[in-house]
């Protein structure tokens, strides 16, 4: 499937936000591309049956949409992983956190940057309706990253749904389950290699920042030339940030860097996990004007 084939609305994340967005503060930066759907009451927390049947219907949902292969559609949805609070205990989760594996070139999925097929596959999936909080990943790089560093692979396109992960997940036997998890090393080593794209994507967006077009296309509901900017800068930032402090550190750096933050780096498309003390706060504030194009990029030395 060409990427781009089936473009749509795509909805904010960064300084604009929208009518439904509720910022959230996070103590791991803002470094996830996700949406968070409706929640299912006034504090957003739900059962966990409630979040496990949303796994299974998003199952049946990309099964069904496999025929779509069959046309010059096409269907690039390859696996789905659970995260974050269903790989807990408790009987009640804030929000679920789902995992799209896309059959997309890597480099056209830098890390925050909106992809149309990405936001396309979300949309079939129903995903802005549900309570659940989601990313995409492309098939040729693992699925864990700094963000999301334990997950349970519930979907693929080759065998569809997974009925023991599923029975696993809703009676909390995760002893039953393979957790896909990296080791420290694995995950600098992959850091590293995700920051050149990044950087590519935001001196793309600078680039064309101020251009009359540019502006244009990048404009529109829910979307705006601001927010394309924020999320470049801030995923070059947050990547260059965590790779300098495993610089400094040595081996302590690497521990550090490798710590688990609870799975709980998903964002909300609308509700960047922040860290007020942190450099990425100050670019999500920066951001937030037209004026402020070079300075979101200065976080990032050798961009």
């Amino acid at each position: 499937m060409r990427s781009g084939s089936l473009p749509l609305k795509a909805r904010s994340l960064g300084p604009t936000g929208s009518a439904s967005a509720s910022w959230q503060a996070g103590p791991h930066g803002a470094v996830c591309i996700v949406r968070d759907g409706e929640a299912s009451g006034e504090d957003g927390a739900m059962k966990r049956s409630t979040a496990i049947g949303h796994l299974v219907e998003m199952a049946e949902v990309a099964t069904e949409r496999m025929r779509l292969r069959r046309t010059d559609i096409g269907w690039p949805l390859e696996e789905l992983w659970a995260s974050g609070e269903l790989l807990g205990l408790a009987d009640t989760v804030e929000a679920g956190s789902v995992a799209l594996v896309l059959d997309l070139p890597a480099d056209e999925l830098p890390w925050l940057a909106l992809h149309p097929t990405g936001e396309w596959v979300g949309e079939q999936l129903r995903l802005g309706k549900r309570p659940i909080q989601w990313c995409y990943r492309p098939l040729t790089r693992p699925v864990w990253n700094h963000e999301h560093r334990r997950l349970v692979r519930f979907w693929t396109a080759a065998g569809g749904l997974d009925a023991d992960v599923i029975e696993a997940l809703r009676s909390r036997r995760l002893d039953r389950v393979v957790v896909v998890e990296p080791s420290a090393q694995e995950l600098v080593v992959q850091l590293r290699e995700e920051l050149a794209p990044s950087r590519r994507r935001l001196r793309s967006v600078l680039d064309g920042y101020w251009e009359h077009d540019w502006r244009r296309e990048h404009k529109g509901y829910d979307e705006s030339p601001e927010n394309h900017l924020w999320r470049a800068a801030t995923a070059v930032e947050g990547h260059a940030r965590r790779a300098r402090r495993a610089g400094r550190g040595g081996l302590t750096g690497i521990r550090k860097l490798a710590r688990r933050p609870g799975d709980a780096g998903f964002l909300d498309r609308g509700a960047p996990a922040i860290d007020p003390g942190a450099p990425g706060h100050v670019v999500e504030r920066r951001a937030s004007t037209g004026s402020s194009a070079a300075r979101a990029a200065s976080p990032t030395a050798g961009v």
